[in-house]
């Protein structure tokens, strides 16, 4: 364990939405959060200025002793990020609009991507919208930064530029918007009333599994972190509004699922929970349940009983789950916990096929070896943590303890 901070820096204060989601994920984490409020924003300057903003904002949380640096700009991002990392010894990470996941969601329905200037015309924005919706829309949003900066958040003033900006596409069937700017999610209310019903995406997640699996050991994972908050700007009411902007942020009212899931998953992503560990203790959290020997009873179940490839770990902890809520005493009726079990592996065998691990992540029996540890292959993010979450949720909405 490293108990340096991870520094965390973006043009302003849209950051703070990045800062409270690693917050949540990982609260014994330490946190420097510097805010170049002085040059804000970032996303109509050219890029060489952005690039030289970003070192400088770098360089004052080097010289804070930081272990890695997260650039939570998408237009730094873009412009600085693959410069920072070749210049800097620590691990860097970056923003990049959601895509991926944006297609994912909308089908054959449009995707809208919301973001600065700076941000649509990067290299890093147009290599993922080649890769993986060419077909989405960017729409410059400049004005809600500003927005943000001086804490209009909500009212008639957002309601009416959102409103304004969606317009054009009133008569289209629009599957996601692309919240491509650290800002906007501080604006979510607006927006959604713009466009109600519409699943709107930022990039948290996919930084935080980055994050996460890059650091591994050297993040906090016990005891209670810090949160320190900087601006180059020399107004004290800048960094007034910065506080509570953070802690606006940090009461968001996740419903207990969600932040058992923010939570639990990063610690998977970090390898200080296994498949097995994270369904058993993300479940029990959710529904309420505190047992004192969760979530080591579930450890030699990960990896496939101990790593063996064979049973899911994320199947033989939802069986314990099940267990915890359902079981009996010595005597009494075993039928709800059979029942319920049944039901789950009917249910995952008809979603994926298969309960077993090494089927799962598709491993060669001819070389089991190469997948042992299935964070040396992609299939770690792309098949056990959706995995994860799937039999998680499907536990909390089908199974009520008793």
């Amino acid at each position: 364990m490293n108990t340096a901070p991870i520094g965390v820096f973006d043009s302003g204060m849209g950051g703070l939405s990045v800062l409270s989601a690693l917050r949540a994920a990982l609260p014994s984490e330490h946190f420097v959060y510097y805010g170049d409020n002085a040059h804000a924003p970032y996303g109509p300057r050219e890029a060489e200025e952005v690039v030289c903003l970003s070192r400088l904002a770098a360089q004052k949380l080097m010289e804070r002793g930081i272990k890695a640096l997260v650039i939570a700009c998408n237009t730094a991002s873009s412009a600085s990020m693959e410069i920072l990392k070749e210049e800097l010894p620590i691990p860097v990470f970056g923003l990049e609009p959601e895509l991926r996941k944006a297609k994912e969601i909308a089908g054959e329905k449009g995707v809208l991507v919301l973001a600065t200037e700076g941000t649509l015309r990067g290299a890093l924005y147009r290599r993922a919208l080649e890769r993986y919706c060419p077909e989405a829309v960017g729409i410059p949003a400049p004005e809600a930064v500003l927005m943000v900066e001086r804490g209009a958040l909500e009212g008639r003033e957002p309601e009416a530029y959102f409103s304004e900006k969606f317009a054009p596409y009133a008569g289209e069937e629009i599957g996601a918007i692309v919240l491509g700017c650290t800002h906007f999610p501080f604006l979510k209310k607006a927006i959604s009333r713009a466009m109600p019903g519409t699943p709107l995406l930022d990039g948290n997640e996919r930084l935080l599994s980055n994050l996460c699996r890059t650091l591994r050991g050297d993040l906090c994972v016990q005891g209670e972190g810090t949160v320190e908050l900087l601006s180059s700007s020399e107004d004290e009411d800048v960094l007034r509004r910065m506080h509570e902007l953070f802690e606006q942020a940090a009461s968001h009212d996740f419903s207990p699922l969600e932040r058992a899931l923010w939570r639990n998953k990063a610690l998977f992503s970090a390898g200080a929970l296994n498949c097995a560990e994270t369904v058993l203790s993300t479940t029990l959290e959710a529904w309420g349940l505190e047992v004192p020997f969760v979530p080591r009873i579930a450890t030699p179940f990960g990896g496939g009983m101990g790593a063996m490839r064979s049973t899911c770990g994320a199947c033989t902890g939802a069986l314990m789950a099940i267990g915890i809520a359902l079981g009996r005493i010595p005597g009494g009726d075993r039928e709800p916990a059979y029942s319920a079990a049944q039901a789950f592996l009917r249910w995952m065998n008809a979603e994926y096929g298969t309960h077993d691990c090494g089927e799962l992540i598709h491993q060669d029996p001819a070389n089991p070896e190469k997948y042992r540890d299935s964070r040396l292959c992609d299939t770690h993010e792309t098949v056990c943590r959706p995995l994860i979450e799937r039999v998680v949720r499907y536990l909390v909405e089908n199974v009520h303890p008793k």
